[in-house]
C-alpha cells in the first residue's frame, strides 16, 4: 500500500481536510503526522484532524508533551521521538534546529527511492541542519530567512553532484505542498 504522512497541522482541520481531498486524500489515509514544534501556526488544525485520523503524530520530547498537554484525549497518539525510527517503509530522522519553542526540528525522510528534508522557521542554520540535509533530493524551508536558506542551499549544493543537487521550495507564506517519491506521498502546511 501506499505511505501518506503529514508535516504539521497549522491551518484549520477543516482546511487540512480540504487540502486533501484536493488530492484525493482523507484524513483516515494518512499513516503519521510529524510535527515540527507546538507553535500555532504548525499545530492549530491538529485536535481537529485527530478526530478524523487515527494515524499517529510524532514529535520531540518537549512538544510531545506539550501536545499531550493540549489535546488530553489523544495522548495515546501522540509519540516522543529522539532518533531515527521508521514508518511502513520509510526512514525518517529528527534534524534539531533552533527556535524559540519548547523544542524544534526538521525531518529527514527516505525511502528506497529518494529523500526529502524540511526545515521550517530557521532563523539561525546550524551544522545539525547542514549535516540533515545534506544529500536530500527535495528540500522545502518555510518561513526561512533568505541568508539563512543561501546557506542551506549553498552547503547541498557544495555536498551533492550537480545531477543530484536538490529542488528547494521556499515559500513564505503557507501553502498546501505535496511531494510524490514513488509510492510515497508527503504533505506539508
Amino acid at each position: 500500500g501506499e505511505t501518506f504522512v503529514l508535516v504539521d497541522a497549522g491551518i484549520s482541520g477543516k482546511r487540512i481536510t480540504q487540502g486533501l481531498a484536493g488530492i484525493d486524500r482523507k484524513p483516515e489515509e494518512l499513516s503519521g503526522i510529524l510535527i515540527t514544534h507546538e507553535h500555532t501556526d504548525h499545530i492549530s488544525g491538529l485536535a481537529v484532524l485527530l478526530k478524523r485520523t487515527s494515524a499517529p503524530v510524532y514529535a520531540l520530547p518537549a512538544v510531545a508533551l506539550c501536545l499531550r498537554s493540549m489535546i488530553p484525549e489523544k495522548k495515546e497518539q501522540i509519540f516522543f521521538v529522539e532518533e531515527s525510527f521508521s514508518l511502513e517503509g520509510f526512514d525518517i530522522t529528527p534534524i534539531q534546529t533552533l527556535h524559540d519553542s519548547a523544542d524544534s526540528c526538521g525531518w529527514r525522510i527516505e525511502t528506497e527511492e529518494d529523500t526529502f528534508g524540511l526545515c521550517t522557521d530557521l532563523g539561525v542554520v546550524t551544522e545539525e541542519v547542514l549535516d540533515g540535509l545534506c544529500g536530500v533530493r527535495c528540500a522545502r524551508h518555510n518561513n526561512t530567512p533568505s541568508k539563512a536558506l543561501e546557506t542551506v542551499c549553498g552547503h547541498l549544493d557544495a555536498c551533492l553532484p550537480e545531477v543530484l543537487r536538490p529542488t528547494v521550495a521556499c515559500a513564505p507564506e503557507r501553502e498546501f505542498l505535496t511531494v510524490e517519491i514513488g509510492e510515497t506521498v508527503l504533505c506539508m502546511l
